[in-house]
């Protein structure tokens, strides 16, 4: 039975990862930098589709530099740069038959050839870092790690344990409205449209 973890006594702060990561990286980014100044651990329940590097970059660099303990969960679906976002934890938790999706980052470019030669290198740089952490924090070779996620990584709670992309299935007890950045209805809604277009799996006797 997994561990328990009641985040309604009001000892660490709740920060919600919904939806897309895209604007929004840089006001959670601020929000772990505000929470920090708590010295309370921070909780950041993450539930996306994943999004922009870039601003997903801005809440793996709040996570490293913040002075408390930054926990992450997978509450349902972590991909893409969400999944990446998860492996910065200070522990690493998911709850059961949530599901972890690692795969290569994807975009394009506009601008002159040196242009876009020069920002893609610089990006390629960005990524790999992350798949460098990815890889340490599993315990895995980078180039095996590289390799694996080009035809994508798929895991349920129990597998990223035994596979190490995560340290524990834990069962989680919160309230949404008492996160620093309660959930719009919007919000919700556009959480649950992304995840049904990624994972639009049926089982109907």
């Amino acid at each position: 039975k997994p561990r328990t973890i009641d985040l309604t006594d009001k000892k660490s702060t709740i920060i919600l990862v919904y939806g897309a990561i895209m604007e929004n990286g840089n006001d959670i980014a601020t929000l772990i930098r505000n929470a920090g100044k708590e010295k309370k651990p921070i909780y950041l329940l993450i539930d996306s589709p994943g999004g922009s590097v870039v601003t997903g970059g801005a809440i793996v660099s709040a996570i490293e530099a913040s002075q408390v303990p930054v926990y992450t969960v997978c509450l349902q679906v972590c991909a893409s740069m969400a999944a990446m976002a998860h492996q910065y934890g200070t522990k690493r938790y998911m709850v059961d038959r949530s599901i972890l999706m690692f795969h290569n980052a994807s975009g394009g470019f506009q601008g002159s050839l040196p242009q876009v030669a020069s920002l893609f290198k610089t990006v390629n740089r960005f990524v790999n870092k992350m798949f460098a952490n990815a890889a340490k924090r599993s315990g895995q070779n980078y180039k095996d790690f590289v390799a694996k996620i080009g035809a994508e990584i798929w895991v349920d709670g129990e597998d990223a344990v035994t596979q190490k992309y995560s340290d524990e299935i834990v069962s989680v007890i919160y309230d949404e409205s008492k996160a620093v950045n309660p959930p719009t209805l919007e919000l919700l809604k556009l959480r649950d449209d992304s995840k049904i277009k990624m994972l639009d799996i049926s089982y109907i006797k």
